[in-house]
């Protein structure tokens, strides 16, 4: 704080204003101690705008106004020389400020024009696309049944029986167009063989490979699905396919599952068959263990998961982390009720990608008669078809999925079983 007798300040928006006023009362007859920058508080809490506020003491008045300003001899008269002197600093600083604020807003100026006009270019691009396909699907819709053939009409109307998306049957109906000729298309048996073959060939069925024990399985899904029954037919099948071997397969449950009343108490009715018991994971460490105890002792680790909504993003994060155990290298089934619909087999499929499942499982087959949503929707996301399961016996009602097992569901269709046998008899080899 400076001390000096006879000190006043005067605070405006600049250095300008300052001195302006300073020399509109006292022309040159005040002497400039200090100047800074101040802030001060506005409503709520905010700062103003920084003004500038400076020190300065009154000298006895000239008889000139415009007279020069005067130094005295007093001990502190170098000390305000030298401050009158660096005011000139002062002024080419703000001046040097205010001309790289103007070239920056300038540049911001520019720069913001350019992205609104790449914005611009964007958008336009993207509604000249979206009416692209606008008339693309007018053209599409407008194929009525003046112009579209019987053939294609007819094979749509099957399709969209059997709960093929409207996407799928789309693509039939390209693919048809694309093959064969107009006199072909009077041909309804031709192209009905053609499609039924299509269908076929759009089912991916998980491929057969050997992995070195232990075999580590996990299966996860929604809440519902069978996820536990499901679990105990894999495992029965194994045990019963290696004692026809004259083998015994040595399978270990463990299950991470504590929500659901009953799961443990079944997987502990079918573990008791076995000569084994149930172990129970609720971390990572703790799965981590059963692991290491068990990886050079058995033959297959069985992992039973909770169901959860797939719309439960925190939960089925908690399950990844859980299972996410170094070393451990499952193959992660996916699960899902054959009655599911297309747009809610997406959801789920979407849902629990992260999870990287090598595969899916189509549950309760039994309770559906028709299977196009469950065709259609493992095309449009590329995923395989690994076990088939209908009915609650353990050691029957499960299997490897194969094209014959959805083709041989079809209704409507007019089906040539050899021909299909022979065309998918080494499907998932």
């Amino acid at each position: 704080m400076i001390e000096n007798e006879g000190v006043q300040k005067i605070i405006r928006p600049s250095i300008d204003d300052c001195r302006n006023e300073l020399f509109r009362l006292y022309g040159y007859d005040y002497t400039v101690i200090r100047s800074y920058e101040v802030k001060k508080k506005g409503l709520f809490g905010s700062f103003s705008r920084p003004q500038m506020c400076v020190l300065y003491r009154v000298k006895p008045r000239s008889n000139q106004v415009n007279s020069t300003p005067v130094y005295d001899n007093t001990p502190n008269s170098d000390y305000l020389r030298r401050l009158a002197e660096s005011q000139a600093v002062d002024e080419e600083e703000e001046r040097l400020k205010k001309n790289r604020e103007q070239i920056l807003a300038q540049h911001s100026s520019t720069i913001v024009n350019a992205n609104i006009a790449q914005m611009d270019e964007v958008k336009a691009a993207l509604e000249k696309v979206r009416e692209m396909q606008e008339t693309m699907n007018r053209k599409l819709n407008s194929s009525t049944s003046l112009d579209k053939p019987e053939t294609i009409s007819r094979i749509e109307e099957l399709l969209s029986d059997n709960e093929f998306s409207m996407n799928y049957i789309n693509m039939i109906t390209e693919k048809i167009r694309r093959t064969f000729s107009l006199e072909q298309l009077e041909d309804f048996e031709l192209i009905e063989k053609a499609v039924v073959d299509w269908i076929g060939e759009s089912i991916e069925v998980e491929p057969s490979h050997v992995v070195r024990p232990p075999h580590v399985k996990i299966i996860v899904g929604p809440t519902g699905v069978g996820k536990t029954t499901t679990l105990v037919k894999m495992v029965a099948k194994e045990v019963i396919s290696a004692k026809k071997s004259g083998k015994v397969f040595d399978a270990r449950l463990i299950t991470t599952d504590f929500t659901r009343v009953g799961a443990l108490e079944q997987l502990k009715h079918f573990a008791e068959i076995l000569g084994r018991d149930v172990d129970k994971a609720e971390t990572m460490d703790d799965l981590k263990i059963l692991y290491e105890n068990y990886r050079l002792h058995c033959d297959g680790i069985y992992i039973d998961t909770g169901g959860y909504s797939p719309n439960d993003s925190v939960q089925i994060g908690k399950l990844k982390d859980l299972i996410s155990v170094p070393g451990l290298t499952p193959e992660i089934y996916l699960a899902f009720d054959a009655k599911t619909k297309c747009s809610d087999l997406k959801n789920i499929m979407n849902n629990y990608e992260p999870f990287a499942y090598n595969s899916v499982i189509v549950t309760k087959c039994d309770e559906s008669k028709v299977y196009g949503n469950i065709i259609s929707s493992l095309y449009e996301k590329h995923k395989t078809i690994a076990y088939v399961t209908d009915g609650q016996n353990a050691a029957r009602n499960i299997e490897k999925a194969d094209p014959i097992y959805f083709l041989e569901k079809l209704i409507g269709f007019n089906l040539d079983m050899n021909h299909l046998k022979e065309k998918f008899s080494n499907s998932g080899e």
